[in-house]
């Protein structure tokens, strides 16, 4: 018990910031609420910060710096984006996701061989791969593709590893909520899309 009391009074200011910007956001996306995007946007700069200097993970930071843009792009889209008239949620193939899933793994390997030497970065390659899984599960969660919260929950799940091999135990810890929240965001966007 006192091995993690001194993990929680350890952890940085900026980490405990992400986490509750963090879980506010998630908590309005899975609403389908456009104003997540802002606590999303403040999430991302405390995040990217931690990631990128305290813990070692540049593709992780890179992540959070495409969170930011992808924060004031949501905030439209779910607006305004298709013609005036707010964006609903929809479906796509397998096939779809049968390419974007070879994307991702190819872009993740591509990353960490040909960037991953000159950053010196913790686990290059599952840290490359992740970051790119979750640009595409961003796309589709601003687009308000129902598929990007399955995207989301095996990203997390790994992410659950990677923040536990770098010992960033509440990023851990805001992974497993992630994860259990982006079985929420599923069910509840099914439902959402069956209503209309």
């Amino acid at each position: 018990m006192d091995i993690i009391w001194t993990q929680i009074v350890d952890t940085s200011v900026y980490q405990w910031l992400a986490v509750v910007f963090s879980l506010v956001y998630i908590f309005l996306a899975i609403q389908n609420k456009p104003v997540c995007f802002l606590f999303g946007f403040v999430s991302s700069l405390f995040w990217a910060y931690e990631s990128y200097f305290l813990l070692n993970l540049k593709f992780d930071a890179g992540l959070q710096a495409f969170y930011l843009l992808m924060s004031i792009w949501g905030i439209y889209h779910w607006k305004k984006g298709n013609n005036g008239e707010e964006a609903v949620i929809h479906t796509k193939p397998l096939s779809f996701h049968l390419i974007i899933i070879t994307a991702i793994v190819i872009l993740g390997i591509l990353l960490a061989a040909i960037i991953g030497p000159m950053l010196s970065t913790n686990l290059p390659y599952l840290d490359a791969i992740t970051t790119v899984a979750l640009i595409f599960a961003t796309v589709l969660l601003v687009r308000r593709n129902l598929e990007n919260w399955i995207y989301f929950i095996v990203a997390d799940m790994t992410y659950i590893y990677i923040y536990g091999n770098s010992g960033a135990w509440l990023f851990v810890l805001i992974m497993l909520i992630y994860t259990v929240m982006a079985f929420v965001g599923l069910k509840q966007w099914r439902q959402e899309m069956r209503s209309i």
